[in-house]
């Protein structure tokens, strides 16, 4: 991890966590990277999680102009999860598929802004631009939305605390008094 931080602390660090597979979609991510750069050329990409697309991802970075800005950390330990959610400035998350989203919550909770693809359990989690910035499966409106939050401090300053506030409603004590009420509902 040091050797990591060494090599990005004074960039634009985008991150992504999670399972590396096919329907997480994260081609998208190289191509996003690589419009990004054009505005804001020092972003660079963190993906930490291991999968069965790792080594195709990491073979299709390696073709790319920007593979020095991508850096694969392969799986990593819940412990050391919250190190990288306080180190990144963005968290992108394109998966089409996801269920629960609960990387979403984990980074929102690490006042982290989240740009996310709005399908299934993130459209769930997030229910709008709360806490960062939902889009379409559009590269353009993906990648400009990283920008806007890299180049405008206030603006990523106020979706990282929103952020933090957001992800209260997922919590433990919050999530247990929605299953009592609906057990409670269903008991009357």
């Amino acid at each position: 991890i040091n050797k990591i931080f060494t090599k990005i602390k004074k960039k634009n660090i985008l991150l992504y966590v999670g399972r590396v597979a096919k329907e997480k979609n994260l081609d998208f991510l190289l191509e996003m990277l690589g419009k990004v750069r054009k505005t804001v050329n020092d972003a660079v990409l963190i993906v930490v999680g291991d999968g069965p697309e790792l080594k195709s991802l990491r073979e299709k970075a390696a073709k790319w102009p920007y593979t020095w800005n991508i850096c694969f950390t392969g799986y990593s330990d819940r412990d050391q999860l919250a190190y990288f959610y306080n180190l990144a400035d963005v968290f992108v998350f394109p998966s089409l598929t996801e269920t629960q989203g609960l990387v979403t919550i984990e980074a929102m909770s690490n006042g982290l802004p989240v740009v996310a693809i709005g399908e299934m359990g993130t459209l769930d989690v997030m229910q709008g631009n709360n806490g960062g910035f939902m889009v379409n499966n559009d590269i353009e409106e993906f990648s400009q939305k990283v920008i806007d939050l890299l180049q405008n401090p206030e603006l990523r300053k106020q979706k990282s605390q929103e952020a933090k506030e957001w992800s209260k409603n997922w919590s433990i004590e919050n999530t247990t008094q929605k299953l009592l009420s609906v057990y409670n509902s269903i008991i009357k």
